[in-house]
Order: C-alpha cells, then structure tokens, then sequence
C-alpha cells in the first residue's frame, strides 16, 4: 500500500465518512478507481482529492474529541473544551456543550481566565465557585461564564518538551465546594486534603481509599471490596476495617476479598475461604 500524501488522504476521508463505499458515494468516483488512489497505485485527479481533503478538513479532531470526551467523563463535568497554544494565546479547538457569546469571547485567550492562569504557572487550577473567586469576580469573563451556565471551571495543561502545548478545561453547574459530607468521608480514609487531585496523581492505596469514601457517601445496600487494605500501612488497614464493620452495623452488606487473615481475625465476621476458584471450608464466624 502506497503512502504517498494523495493515498493517506482519501484513506482518512474513508475512515471519517464510514467506510469506502460512503466516501465513493460522496466523489461519484467508481469504486475500482478510489481503491487504485487509496492503495497508492496512482494519484487521483485534483478536483477528487481536494474534496477527500475538505473532508479531511471539515471533521473534527477524533483524538481531541476522544480526549476531551474522557476528560468530562472522569470529571462529571457538564461542558468542556479543549485549547491549543499559539502566539495569540489558547485556541479552542474542541468543545462540548458551548454557544455564543462563550466562543466568541473566549475563542482565543491569553489572559483572565481559568485557562490562562494553568497555563502561566504550568500546572492545574481550579475555580471552585466563578461567583466569589477573585479572578472571575466582578470581571466580563465571569458574567460570561455564569451565563453560559458555568459555576465552577478547571483547567489541565498538556505538557510538551517545550512546556505547555495546550489545555483540557472542564466546566461544571454548580460550585464545586467540598461538602461537609464528602469532607468528613475524605477525613476517615486519610485523604482530607487531596481532593483535588487527579486519580494519577494518587497511590494506588490512595485511589482505594476513594472507592471507600464513595462508598461512605452513597452508602449502597451492598459493598464489594477486593483487597482494599493490600496497599495501606497496618493502622490505616484496621480503620478501613472497622469503616466496613459500621457500614454493617447499619444494614449495608459488605462482602471483603483478602489475604489478611491476620487482620481478619481481630473481627467477628462470617468467612468463606476459596483455593483455586472452589469453596474450600464452610463458612463459619469467627470466635
């Protein structure tokens, strides 16, 4: 298969517009011939190739759009966008969930935003409340934000050899303030003081104790936790133990995967012991 520029063109114009049999459709071209352009067997005539070009061209970026789709997942944003460095200052790129007059403003920003600060200092910011933080307060690119529906904004750097190459900003509803709740979830698990960080910014001990303030938060009916004290220090693992012993103290059902027998014992719990996939003694309390 050739690679010249003409054949990667109308290869990417197959891939955006589903398939060789849509892209034929669009061209008007017969099928034997774009197989000949595609394979690189020879060029196709211009006025074809530059419309697998305007295609090409007119599509969104994939990857971008991949990225930033991810970014608003992980997050439970409700809008984001995605930004490239130029010497004007941050372009958007991608987004998700924006109309004017947020484009319009912030089409191009080398200052006064959430943005711009993470990409002064190198490194994520985030806006817990638009309303009262000093950057946005009283400012024109506040009132745009909060009436695009915007109370809180957080901004990542993508990071190049060069330092920052772009940036992946998510925008949420309502202000992002810690709740009394979910503060008092992040003190029992020894995480008070890390919630803004990013899931590979923690441990992986650390990213279990997440799932169990989670899990202090929702109090579901039933809790599945498989080895959650295999990378916690001993005190650490004995207070998470006595967390699941006072979910179940209030009807919630927690079934606990481990090879911490040691730790198992100072409980008074029902246990069920498994050798390579098969029930191996019969479930008992312990005394």
């Amino acid at each position: 298969m050739g690679d010249s520029v003409h054949a990667r063109a109308m290869r990417r114009a197959a891939d955006l517009v589903g398939g060789n049999s849509a892209l034929r459709e669009k061209l008007r071209v017969p099928m034997r011939d774009l197989e000949r352009w595609m394979d690189g067997g020879e060029k196709p005539p211009m006025d074809v190739f530059l419309k697998a070009v305007d295609i090409v061209s007119a599509t969104p970026n994939t990857f971008l759009e991949a990225a930033l789709d991810a970014a608003i997942t992980l997050t439970s944003a409700d809008k984001g966008n995605v930004q490239i460095s130029s010497a004007e200052g941050l372009r958007i790129v991608a987004q998700r969930g924006f109309q004017r007059p947020f484009l319009d403003f912030f089409s191009v920003v080398e200052h006064g935003s959430c943005c711009a600060a993470a990409r002064q200092a190198g490194t994520r910011v985030v806006i817990p409340d638009v309303r009262s933080h000093p950057l946005f307060r009283g400012t024109a690119a506040g009132a745009v934000l909060l009436e695009a529906g915007v109370h809180a904004v957080q901004s990542t750097p993508v990071m190049g050899s060069n330092g920052v190459i772009g940036m992946i900003s998510t925008h949420y509803a309502v202000p992002r303030q810690l709740t009394e709740t979910e503060g008092a979830a992040l003190d029992q698990v020894g995480l008070l003081g890390r919630e803004k960080s990013f899931p590979l910014e923690l441990s992986a001990g650390e990213q279990q104790r997440v799932g169990i303030a989670r899990a202090v938060i929702t109090k579901p009916p039933v809790l599945v936790a498989d080895e959650p004290t295999g990378n916690l220090d001993p005190d650490l693992a004995l207070e998470v133990m006595n967390l699941f012993q006072r979910f179940n103290a209030v009807g919630v059902t927690v079934l606990v995967a481990t090879h911490d027998i040691h730790l198992l014992d100072r409980f008074r719990v029902r246990r069920v012991h498994i050798e390579q996939g098969r029930l191996a003694a019969v479930p008992h309390v312990a005394g």
